[in-house]
């Protein structure tokens, strides 16, 4: 069969042919998490218009200098789970662990996020963690053609406690931004991030 054939974009032509910048034909599968917290002013939460906002945390590209939210390739025989926990143990911290476990399976995924939230420094004891899917399917990307197409599995891990990820990178690769409606540098659809303001009853405008 024709490759072009084969692989067709299934939200229509895009009026490029071929695989493009992608890695695969067809679907070219990642996983993503926003990971939020509610910002805070002077020890208290940060209101607008009666509702609290989002903070997200964001990372430097080494090379482009861009803000992203920490995401992975779905590639070989590693797990979605195990990518994007690999992402973020090299992305937020500086000592990281570079061996990391192939099948990580959802369950293992939520845990290992909510081991960051805790309550103060002096405890262990777990506060404030909520998770969810916010979305999995196709992705609109200016990289997508006709035969090649972006997915991804998108997760929101939101944290109550102000002071979550204590051993947090400190030398400025690792932020938290305000999640509104202009959080354009996060390159994520727009739409997505108002489904998590929304699920948290946030502000987004």
């Amino acid at each position: 069969m024709n490759i072009f054939y084969e692989y067709r974009n299934p939200m229509g032509r895009t009026g490029a042919r071929g695989r493009g910048a992608l890695i695969r034909w067809g679907p070219n599968k990642s996983i993503m998490a926003v990971i939020t917290r509610w910002k805070r002013h002077l020890g208290e939460i940060a209101i607008i218009d009666g509702q609290r906002i989002l903070e997200a945390l964001v990372f430097k590209h080494k090379l482009t200098s861009n803000w992203k939210l920490p995401g992975g390739k779905i590639l070989g025989v590693e797990s979605p789970y195990s990518a994007i926990c690999r992402s973020f143990n090299k992305l937020a911290f500086q000592d990281y662990d570079s061996k990391q476990n192939l099948s990580v399976q959802e369950k293992d995924m939520i845990e290992y996020f909510q081991s960051f939230s805790r309550s103060s420094f002096s405890t262990a004891v777990r506060d404030g963690f909520t998770s969810y899917m916010v979305y999995r399917g196709y992705i609109d990307d200016l990289r997508n053609t006709d035969n090649a197409w972006t997915e991804a599995e998108v997760w929101n891990f939101h944290y109550d406690s102000d002071i979550s990820f204590p051993n947090l990178r400190t030398d400025g690769m690792a932020i938290w931004k305000d999640v509104t409606n202009n959080s354009r540098s996060f390159l994520i659809q727009t739409s997505i991030l108002r489904e998590i303001a929304q699920f948290h009853n946030a502000y987004f405008e």
